[in-house]
């Protein structure tokens, strides 16, 4: 077994540690590297594939400042923050372009709306303003604004490389002490007879800890099982496809059409888009040995989202598709993640289900983490995300019929 600091070739028969963190997608490594900055002893971090090899491998790679909730919107400045600030400081790159967005509409009366999202924004510290119908046309020359009434617009909005990010806070991660522990897979989670964490072992040897931080992605029910707890979300099957070359699509900002539910993503020459069906496909059991893969490409699911893109972006017809990406996404019955410790089980934490928003959360979601971890709470009222507010016994029909409304609801300002 290799890790990737320190030169250790094996884990130890006796190994202990202050905090494992269990997954290495971009929240596991950002919680990581988050915990080593605030120097609270020994974090071991372990992946049970290769760093980035879950579903932050296949992920579309958008981040968007404007949420109507203060700890989302927090937590996507504070990844804003990482990428353009803190990640350079380390001397690695983040992966980060900014192109900025705008969410467009049909509704008059989701002008209102959009204002007081926008206005939340002001106060985490995010530029954004609406915009006219004629603005929108200046911003993005190739959409037909035909029966839009106007949207927001937010300049700091870009693209994030998940590779490159990854790569990135696992070097500096290891740069301040982490250990990471890759090709090793969770076995059990031991817990004392009051319920506090002890140890985890691993199909590479045991690891003694009071405090684990689950940040496994789509398996972290799987993880959750091994302390007696039930995770209150289910994973869906979510597709998106990536256009041919469309001239001078090239620095276009990114859009999100609220009434239709999709999502455009400038992506160099070409367009990357998709959106949430109204009948999505339930993955009941991701494979262990899932990694940097993709589920059967599915054309039929994906053919919803064709029409509406072909007429909001005529050029998207003309230019024809070059892929259609299919992977796996966890959610929640109210469309925040499950974050925080489990009042059910002492020093495990819940860093996981976000809601197909992982990566632009990332950053904030591993730093109040860490303060979580460290001091017993986040920098910030994160009420909305606390795991506890879900009963332990949930009647699962009930969080299934909840999970199918956010997803299908997923671009409706409620969600944002």
């Amino acid at each position: 077994m290799q890790s990737t600091n320190q030169n250790k070739n094996v884990l130890r028969s006796q190994e202990s540690a202050d905090v494992v963190v269990i997954g290495g997608g971009v929240i596991g490594c950002s919680t990581a590297y988050h915990l080593a900055k605030l120097e609270i002893g020994k974090v071991v971090l372990v992946e049970k594939e290769k760093i980035g090899s879950g579903t932050t491998g296949i992920t579309g790679g958008i981040l968007q400042n404007l949420s109507n909730s203060y700890a989302r919107t927090m937590m996507q400045v504070q990844t804003v923050d990482l990428l353009t600030n803190i990640l350079p400081s380390e001397g690695v790159e983040s992966g980060f372009t900014e192109t900025g967005a705008i969410f467009v509409t049909r509704k008059s009366s989701e002008l209102n709306a959009l204002e007081k999202m926008s206005s939340i924004g002001t106060a985490c510290g995010v530029t954004s303003h609406l915009v006219s119908v004629e603005e929108i046309s200046q911003l993005h020359p190739h959409l037909n604004t035909k029966g839009l009434v106007g949207g927001v617009y937010i300049p700091r909005d870009g693209s994030i490389d998940p590779g490159i990010l990854c790569s990135s806070l696992k070097k500096a991660a290891t740069k301040h002490g982490v250990e990471i522990y890759e090709q090793c897979l969770i076995k059990n989670i031991k817990t004392s007879r009051s319920g506090q964490v002890e140890s985890v072992e691993t199909d590479k040897g045991i690891i003694k800890t009071n405090k684990v931080v689950n940040c496994s992605g789509i398996w972290a029910s799987d993880i959750a099982e091994k302390v007696g707890l039930k995770l209150p979300n289910v994973t869906y099957k979510r597709c998106y496809a990536v256009t041919k070359e469309i001239p001078g699509i090239e620095n276009t900002p990114h859009i999100f059409d609220l009434q239709c539910g999709r999502y455009y993503k400038n992506q160099g020459s070409t367009l990357l888009f998709g959106g949430h069906e109204k009948n999505p496909i339930e993955i009941k059991k991701v494979p262990e040995n899932f990694a940097f893969s993709f589920t059967n490409s599915d054309w039929l699911q994906f053919e919803p989202h064709v029409k509406s893109a072909f007429e909001l972006l005529p050029c998207i017809k003309k230019a024809g598709f070059e892929s259609i990406t299919c992977g796996p996404d966890s959610f929640t019955p109210d469309g925040y993640p499950l974050m925080g410790e489990s009042t059910d089980v002492k020093g495990f934490f819940n860093g996981t289900s976000f809601n197909g928003g992982g990566m632009m959360m990332s950053g904030g979601a591993g730093r109040q983490l860490a303060h979580w971890v460290a001091y017993g709470r986040p920098e910030f009222d994160m009420s909305t995300c606390d795991i506890n507010r879900f009963p332990r016994n949930h009647d699962v029909e009930k969080v299934k019929r909840s999970c199918h409304k956010t997803f299908t609801t997923k671009y409706e300002l409620k969600h944002f």
